[in-house]
């Protein structure tokens, strides 16, 4: 009766470690499901954002640019715009301000991605940006000096 007794209790013991064993696998499952749920969200937020950003980039683009064509404004040697001139309106400081944060926004994105700090990815924008302005335009040199921007320094 003895063994019987032991079988019986090592047997419900075994049962119930097993039990133990799958409502921890359920649970790792249930919380592997919530995750990628989450991380679902997350991209499709961020590919939201990206959009959104995208689009009021585009529709700031054409004051930017008179702006920069005018001399107002250049691109400093960190991926940001910068008044080269204190005669600006409302509307251009505004404009200024909202391309920098989005500027800011993007270079988070990308810096998480590429697993760098944000200032390394603005200063690598930066770079691209003076790259590609054209003749004209006000352009910061990596030692902080302002110039304009000429044909030979494409």
């Amino acid at each position: 009766m003895n063994s019987l007794a032991t079988w019986t209790r090592s047997s419900m013991k075994k049962k119930r470690n097993q039990v133990i064993r799958m409502e921890g696998i359920k649970m790792k499952h249930k919380w592997f499901g919530v995750w990628i749920v989450l991380l679902a969200f997350g991209v499709s937020a961020m590919a939201a954002d990206r959009a959104a950003i995208k689009k009021r980039m585009a529709e700031r683009l054409p004051l930017l640019t008179q702006m920069k064509d005018q001399g107002l404004i250049g691109e400093n040697n960190l991926g940001y715009l910068e008044f080269r001139s204190s005669d600006q309106t409302d509307k251009q400081k505004d404009a200024v301000s909202q391309e920098n944060v989005d500027r800011r926004l993007v270079y988070q994105m990308v810096a998480e991605e590429i697993n760098v700090s944000v200032q390394v990815v603005g200063k690598r924008r930066a770079v691209q940006i003076a790259r590609n302005e054209p003749a004209g335009h006000w352009i910061q040199k990596s030692d902080g000096t302002w110039v304009r921007k000429t044909d030979s320094d494409d």
